[in-house]
């Protein structure tokens, strides 16, 4: 993967979008576009005051994204005397690796020792697998998310907590962790098996708390700037680039981008999609990987859909957290399938570093 990536860097002043930023230096180069952003909230923190383009609008700023990755990675080159470039890229090569043996973990007493194998294969060569060895918060958020898959698996709530607490701060999307275990504890209380009250209790907390943690950081932007709606117009922000400017309200963005694009025909772009991901998720070979697993994949399919613009950050919001879905036996089982499936990745992921991140803001 970090061929890849380092292939794509090697002409660095060719940037398109930010040719004086990375100095020639090949650690700069993997600190781009988002990772600028947490760059400046581990050095300055978040603006006070939101910046607005010369029509007055909210401008793209540090509020669009989490503190958590930013935070960690400023510490490790505080302590470890890194330039912030180094110690990101450590800290994303290491969350990466954590994010590849708790997948393994998660997916292995269902799947089995080699689909689980390939399960973590396809994930760390996935066209995208290359953001694990970037500046961005991308496989800190998969540990994180697939830790408290783990917890939610063995019954563990509290255990949950920790893990789904510190995802909901360092990427959106962990309201799909806190409706995953909604609807394990429905599927619980309907199985006719004994669910202690002290667990019923103990699950039901934990899922308001990561909720409540899921819809804290607009409250937050809005304390700190006094702007009621800073998180959303900050969102707005990047969604003028492929959009009219436009309030937010859920479950219409995918039709909003569709309809710019197609016109009346977009709309039902957005139904197709849904219906084959539902198709997709019910199918035979998954459902070995178990409810959970299949719940916090609708959970979080859902959750893109209700509050995510379509456009190419789409591929890596997919393919990085909803990996355990990868442990599909159509993919993991038999001799050919899963070696054609990661020849393909193999294939596509240098294509996606210069298209996603070299040539265009992934």
């Amino acid at each position: 993967m970090l061929a890849g990536v380092f292939f794509a860097g090697t002409d660095l002043g060719l940037t398109p979008f930010s040719p004086e930023s990375t100095n020639g230096s090949f650690l700069d180069f993997l600190t781009l576009w988002d990772g600028t952003h947490y760059r400046e909230i581990a050095s300055v923190g978040y603006p006070t005051t939101l910046p607005t383009t010369d029509e007055g609008r909210v401008d793209d700023n540090s509020w669009a994204f989490l503190p958590v990755f930013g935070v960690l990675a400023g510490l490790v080159a505080t302590v470890t005397g890194l330039s912030y470039s180094a110690a990101a890229v450590m800290l994303s090569c290491l969350a990466g690796g954590a994010a590849s043996y708790a997948l393994y973990r998660l997916v292995e007493p269902r799947i089995g020792h080699r689909p689980a194998l390939w399960t973590v294969a396809f994930f760390t060569f996935s066209p995208l697998g290359f953001l694990l060895q970037v500046g961005y918060a991308e496989g800190l958020f998969a540990f994180l998310t697939f830790s408290t898959l783990i917890a939610l698996s063995q019954q563990r709530y509290w255990i949950m907590l920790p893990f789904a607490l510190v995802a909901a701060f360092t990427r959106p999307g962990a309201l799909a962790l806190a409706l995953a275990l909604g609807i394990h504890v429905v599927l619980r209380l309907r199985s006719g098996q004994k669910f202690p009250r002290n667990e019923l209790r103990a699950a039901v907390t934990v899922g308001l708390l990561i909720a409540a943690a899921g819809l804290s950081w607009p409250v937050i932007a809005w304390v700190v700037t006094g702007v009621p709606d800073a998180y959303l117009q900050t969102e707005m922000a990047w969604w003028s680039k492929y959009i009219d400017y436009v309030d937010f309200l859920p479950l219409t963005p995918w039709f909003l981008f569709f309809h710019s694009k197609l016109g009346a025909v977009g709309f039902a772009v957005p139904v197709v999609l849904a219906a084959l991901f539902v198709l997709w998720i019910s199918r035979r070979s998954l459902r070995p990987l178990g409810s959970d697993l299949l719940a916090y994949g609708a959970s979080y399919g859902l959750y893109l859909f209700a509050v995510f613009l379509p456009q190419q950050s789409l591929i890596r919001l997919l393919l990085l957290p909803m990996a355990p879905l990868f442990g599909d036996l159509a993919l993991t089982r038999g001799r050919w399938r899963p070696r054609v499936v990661l020849a393909v990745c193999l294939v596509a992921q240098p294509i996606a570093v210069v298209a996603l991140w070299y040539s265009y803001f992934p």
